[in-house]
């Protein structure tokens, strides 16, 4: 009896594991999310972990559900707002492009939204003091980092012990911004001959701690 028990236990425990962590409604809202649905489930994690906080992720469940519906257009207007900067960079002309948006399109007497477009308007404004002139574009999207950090990613060990090894000091390697001409005159093959061993030794002791890969063997050798 005791082991049917158990069994049964165990085959509710798996049963509710393959289900739906959210409710219909707020699935719903993260599937219309799109790009965003990452930050709305962060939230939620934050706050399911703990039961004091029981509180807290009842009333973020509540302004996720009824976000859409209240907030859709605001969001929509932010997001093209984000998209003009990232695919044109921050110039005079897109910046005063996505203050007419602002404007235009976020004209509401919601205090929540008005904060949102005022702390929005507000970074527009000090990074356009940073342009020099009409001509001049700041590259604002993180794309060609997050594509460095992804091949490096992809070339490293795939033993998440290993944490961040000398190996990152390939980087510089696989980096190529700009055009041509304006590139780094540094030779890298007559760099990498004049580097030894030790040197990378030297540089790991300096500017790395050990992994957990080496820490455990250190601890099995002891």
């Amino acid at each position: 009896m005791k082991k049917r028990l158990i069994y049964l236990v165990i085959a509710l425990l798996v049963t509710g594991c393959g289900r739906n962590r959210y409710s219909p409604a707020i699935e719903e809202v993260l599937q219309q999310a799109g790009d965003n649905r990452s930050q709305l489930e962060k939230v939620l994690k934050r706050y399911s972990h703990n039961p004091a906080d029981s509180l807290k992720l009842r009333a973020a469940e509540f302004l996720i559900t009824n976000m859409p519906d209240k907030y859709s257009v605001d969001f929509q207007s932010a997001n093209k707002v984000l998209k003009t900067i990232k695919n044109n960079g921050l110039s005079c002309k897109t910046i005063d492009k996505c203050i007419s948006i602002l404007d235009s399109e976020m004209n509401t007497d919601d205090e929540l939204v008005r904060q949102v477009k005022d702390d929005i308007k507000t970074y527009l404004i000090e990074e356009k003091l940073k342009v020099k002139d009409d001509k001049d574009c700041l590259h604002a999207s993180s794309d060609i980092i997050e594509s460095l950090f992804g091949t490096y990613k992809f070339r490293r060990s795939k033993n998440r012990l290993d944490g961040i090894t000398p190996y990152v000091l390939i980087l510089p390697l696989i980096t190529r911004m700009g055009k041509e001409k304006k590139r780094s005159n540094i030779n890298f093959k007559e760099t990498l001959e004049n580097v030894y061993m030790k040197d990378l030794e030297t540089w790991k002791v300096n500017n790395l701690t050990e992994n957990l890969a080496v820490k455990r063997k250190k601890t099995l050798v002891a």
